[in-house]
């Protein structure tokens, strides 16, 4: 009853609508097919399918599984100790047996950012800048800025070669090596 009284609501309010003047032809024939439809379709003559009467249904029963697997996932906290044969934990891998422990040491990779030097825009991946289509040229700049190389030194015979012993902080007795230039090569370098 409820929605029979919504149904004629509807059309006594499209049919208002309808014999207004300030709508436009295209929302008119929109409001015409709602009004056909609605008219149309009475909740009568929809064909239902009758849903058919249920049956009451049992109370859920449990069903219980044979003794037998009921325990298989047991496991009791004596079979868990150290010396038991069927449950052997060996705790002493986890800890590692030698004192002196080495580890790999790897570079931290750092996202490097580069500036046009032209208009100072960031450069993205095609390393071309988006405003002035430059490319990027060791005069752009760098973020972070590049680390410094150290030079390998070869000792020529001029070169004078110190030796000395140290003791560090783990009174490790360490040879250390320096390379003392000599005049001649430093002159070399400036000339």
């Amino acid at each position: 009853m409820e929605l029979d009284r919504k149904r004629k609501e509807l059309i006594l309010h499209f049919e208002v609508l309808l014999k207004r003047t300030d709508v436009d032809p295209q929302s008119r024939q929109i409001l015409a097919l709602y009004l056909t439809i609605l008219r149309l379709s009475s909740l009568d003559k929809l064909p239902y399918q009758k849903i058919p009467d249920l049956k009451p249904i049992k109370e859920f029963q449990e069903e219980r599984l044979p003794e037998a697997t009921s325990n298989c996932g047991r496991v009791l906290p004596s079979q868990l100790s150290m010396g038991n044969d069927l449950y052997p934990l060996q705790m002493d891998s986890l800890i590692s047996k030698s004192e002196n422990m080495l580890r790999v040491e790897k570079p931290i990779r750092v996202r490097i950012l580069r500036f046009c030097h032209k208009c100072n825009t960031t450069f993205g991946r095609d390393k071309q800048c988006t405003v002035c289509q430059h490319l990027v040229c060791k005069q752009c700049a760098r973020h972070p800025s590049e680390k410094k190389k150290t030079r390998n030194f070869h000792p020529q015979d001029s070169d004078v070669l110190i030796e000395k012993e140290t003791n560090n902080s783990r009174r490790l007795n360490q040879k250390i090596s320096i390379i003392a230039f000599s005049k001649k090569r430093s002159e070399r370098r400036e000339g």
